[in-house]
C-alpha cells in the first residue's frame, strides 16, 4: 500500500506581509478576482474577520519541490505552534501569475509573502526562503509574528471585540481551565473545543498570555484538537486554500501512478514494473500548485 502521507497539489495561501511601510491598498478594482477557491477565502476573511497570508510559490522547480514537501510536513505534523497559524487567518498559496491577475502582486515585485487584512486589503509584505518551510517550529517562528504582530499587537486588536461578545458559557469555560477537579476541566476543555472559528484568535491569546502554565498546556492542546478534527472533514479541511491531495491508482506489480485531476491520463509514474525497488521504500508526500 502507499503510505498515508501522499504527493499533494496546492494552489495557494492568503498570506500575511512583514514590510513595513508598504502601503495598505485593496484589490485592484479591475482585477480579475480569480478561481472560486480564492473567492471562498476572501468571502471566509471577511465574514470572520479574520486576516488571510498569501503565499506566492517559487518559480525554480527545485524550490517549488522544497517548499511542496515542507509545507505538507508541517500541515501533517504533530506541532501545535505551527498549526495555530492555519486555525487563526486564511492560508493560500498562489502561482505568480494568479498573485499579479488577482491583484495582490506587482509584476515588478519581489515580496512573495504578504498578510491582508480582512477586507483584502495589504497590511505588510516581506520575503521568506523556502527554508523557513523546512521544519514546522521554523514555520511557527517566522509566521506567528508575521500574522500576530511581535508584540501580539495585531492578535490582541482582533481579540479585544471578541471579548466583549463571548459567550458566557465560553467565558467561565476558560476559567475553569484552571480547575482542581478534573472533571471540570474536562468539561470547559468540551465546551471550548465546539467554539466557532471566530473564537479561535481569542483561545489563542489566551494561551500566549495566561500566566498558568497548567492553563496553557490546556489550551494547546485544546487548539490542536480542533486542528486535527478538520481532518476528519471531506477533502482534509486542514489543507490550505487552493491545494489538494493527488490520487493514486495501482499500476500492476505493487507500482503506483498519480492520476490527474481528470482521471484521463497519467501524471507520473510511481513505480513502473521491472524496475528495481526496496520493499518498505517510503513515498514522501508533496505538494504541487495549481494555476487556476
Amino acid at each position: 500500500m502507499i503510505e498515508r502521507r501522499t504527493f499533494l497539489s496546492f494552489v495557494g495561501f492568503t498570506a500575511m506581509p512583514a514590510l513595513f511601510g508598504l502601503p495598505r491598498l485593496s484589490f485592484c478594482q479591475d482585477a480579475d478576482k480569480g478561481p472560486a477557491w480564492f473567492q471562498s477565502a476572501l468571502k471566509k476573511m471577511k465574514e470572520l474577520g479574520m486576516p488571510g497570508i498569501i503565499l506566492v510559490r517559487p518559480t525554480h522547480p527545485m524550490e517549488q519541490q522544497e517548499l511542496g514537501f515542507g509545507l505538507w510536513d508541517i500541515v501533517d505534523s504533530q506541532n501545535p505552534d505551527a498549526h495555530e497559524i492555519f486555525l487563526t487567518s486564511a492560508f493560500i498559496c498562489l502561482t505568480p501569475e494568479l498573485a499579479e491577475r488577482v491583484g495582490v502582486r506587482k509584476a515588478d515585485e519581489k515580496s512573495n509573502r504578504f498578510l491582508l487584512d480582512a477586507e483584502g486589503k495589504r497590511v505588510v509584505a516581506d520575503i521568506v526562503t523556502v527554508e523557513t518551510f523546512a521544519r514546522p517550529d521554523a514555520f511557527a517562528a517566522s509566521f506567528a509574528p508575521f500574522l500576530h504582530g511581535r508584540e501580539l499587537q495585531r492578535l490582541k486588536e482582533r481579540v479585544a471585540p471578541l471579548r466583549r461578545t463571548l459567550p458566557d458559557e465560553a467565558r467561565q469555560a476558560i476559567e475553569l481551565l484552571d480547575s482542581e477537579q478534573v472533571e471540570v476541566r474536562d468539561r470547559a476543555a468540551g465546551t471550548l473545543m465546539k467554539i466557532g472559528a471566530a473564537w479561535h484568535p481569542l483561545l489563542a491569546l489566551e494561551h500566549r498570555t495566561t500566566s498558568s502554565e497548567e492553563v496553557r498546556a490546556r489550551l494547546k492542546s485544546i487548539l490542536e484538537a480542533i486542528y486535527q478534527g478538520h481532518a476528519t472533514k471531506k477533502e482534509d479541511g486542514r489543507l490550505p486554500y487552493g491545494t489538494r491531495k493527488p490520487e493514486f491508482k495501482e499500476h500492476g506489480c505493487g507500482g503506483w501512478y498519480e492520476v490527474s485531476e481528470s482521471d484521463k491520463e497519467d501524471v507520473s509514474s510511481m513505480v513502473d514494473c521491472g524496475m528495481g525497488r526496496m520493499s518498505d521504500a517510503k513515498v514522501r508526500i508533496l505538494l504541487r500548485f495549481l494555476a487556476k
